[in-house]
């Protein structure tokens, strides 16, 4: 028995190639020389339904460098192999066969018993059967050809559309809008970056802030259609519209919205010193949130604009002022209406202010100054005066208010629910709401349009 394979009648056609070069009718066998430079190996065109079954090219990388120096095999225009307009060998010392498939179909199949440097491809610890090709598809994953290697890229961009991030990991500096994975450390620097990224926004294309769980120790100095989404973090600073006028917007959209069950808790010394403060009419903000707490100051002042707030504690902690309350509507002669709705809140000073937890001061004969309260409790607990023994104090230079009560408590545990001074007015509108204690105009002018909705207990103390 002869310990040779049986031989061919014909030696085998083998050339040796270099740069690029065209298949020949008889060749069997091409080794590229990839010592200096690459190869390009190009394909005939097929005969249709006259090409020999038993046509096979053999193409190797004769000199084991095909890493460095690839070898690229294409087929004619119209033509495919492998299902490509041509393929790249880039192992060394690889040996491929390359056989008709269709009429316009080449077909190769790779000897992997002189592939060396190989992977086995597994899922989770599960390996794969073997391929000739590892093919990356997805938007997030980009394959090249380097040096002697595959290059894979994982694109980790998180794109958010429409959203900028706040975090405490954060970083200023490196910052991005509508990245998840580059968030800011401030709210001011994603203002800016949001007022440069979207210039035209409106209230069908609203930007959102993200602000992840922490402390905050910062003002937010709103801009107009720039929501928030504080979550259950910390606001140490006020919310304010800092003083610019929005410009008009369409009846019902909001200039602002503030989501979640964030605390804002002002306790600055100096500065504005409130939990929310408004200045101007344009300004329209809706507020989602737990608490709303000024250590040294209103816990919400109102200059102008409208604003809604769901909540279920609006404080002031100042004790050393008669003129800080939890709300104060602080209207100047010169601003129009304050159309002021609060839903489900306790309303209340801390022990030992000085001060009614609800203020009316400013505005004029022809201003209106309306405050809503839905749900709400209102108690006024401290022993330091007149002044501070009511509910809700009207004050200031001939202040027009209105006060609108619906299923809400007031309790006062020393004097008066209501107290209007001197030259000022307030009407009072309630439904199915109750007062401790006795309902009192003042000096100056309170009427009561719906009184015998107004039901005097005062026992209501119970729970406050």
């Amino acid at each position: 028995m002869s310990e040779f394979l049986p031989a061919t009648k014909f030696l085998n056609v083998t050339r040796t190639v270099t740069g690029t070069t065209t298949v020949e009718d008889g060749d069997q066998v091409l080794n590229c020389d990839t010592t200096l430079s690459a190869v390009i190996i190009n394909l005939k065109k097929i005969p249709a339904n006259y090409w020999s079954t038993l046509s096979t090219l053999y193409v190797k990388d004769f000199s084991g460098n095909c890493a460095t120096n690839n070898i690229t095999i294409v087929a004619p225009t119209g033509y495919k192999i492998n299902n490509q307009q041509s393929i790249v060998l880039n192992v060394n010392s690889v040996c491929v066969t390359i056989k008709i498939a269709t009429n316009t179909d080449y077909n190769t199949s790779y000897n992997t018993q002189t592939i060396t440097g190989g992977h086995v491809i597994s899922d989770e610890g599960t390996a794969l059967p073997q391929q000739p090709i590892l093919d990356f598809v997805g938007g997030l994953v980009v394959a090249t050809n380097g040096s002697g290697k595959t290059i894979v890229t994982i694109n980790n961009n998180m794109a958010v559309k429409n959203t900028a991030y706040v975090m405490k990991n954060g970083n200023d500096s490196t910052g991005l809008v509508e990245r998840f994975d580059k968030p800011f450390l401030t709210f001011a620097a994603a203002f800016t970056a949001i007022g440069v990224a979207f210039p035209a926004r409106s209230n069908t294309d609203r930007v959102r802030v993200y602000c992840e769980s922490g402390l905050y120790r910062e003002d937010i100095n709103l801009i107009k259609y720039v929501d928030l989404d504080l979550g259950d973090s910390v606001i140490d600073g006020v919310i304010t519209d800092n003083n610019v006028d929005f410009g008009v917007s369409s009846f019902g959209d909001w200039t602002n919205v503030v989501y979640g069950k964030a605390q804002i808790k002002n306790t600055q010394t100096s500065g504005i010193r409130q939990g929310i403060l408004l200045y101007k009419a344009n300004t329209k903000l809706l507020v989602y949130c737990d608490s709303i707490i000024s250590s040294k100051d209103d816990g919400v002042a109102f200059l102008n604009g409208r604003c809604r707030i769901y909540c279920n504690l609006i404080v002031s902690e100042d004790t050393t002022s008669t003129t800080k309350h939890a709300v104060e509507l602080a209207q100047a002669a010169d601003y129009a209406t304050s159309l002021i709705e609060i839903i489900g809140a306790d309303i209340t000073n801390s022990s030992g202010s000085l001060s009614a937890p609800i203020g009316y001061n400013g505005g004029g004969a022809l201003k209106q100054q309306s405050l809503s309260l839905i749900n709400c409790r209102v108690k006024a607990s401290n022993n330091n005066g007149a002044l501070q023994s009511s509910c809700v104090q009207v004050g200031g230079v001939a202040s027009n208010g209105q006060l609108n009560l619906y299923n809400t408590m007031l309790f006062s545990s020393n004097g008066n629910s209501i107290n209007v001074n001197t030259a000022n007015t307030l009407t009072l509108y309630t439904y199915l709401s109750n007062m401790a204690n006795v309902i009192t105009g003042g000096a100056g002018t309170l009427t009561v349009p719906i009184p015998n909705t107004i039901v005097v207990n005062a026992s209501i103390e119970a729970g406050f």
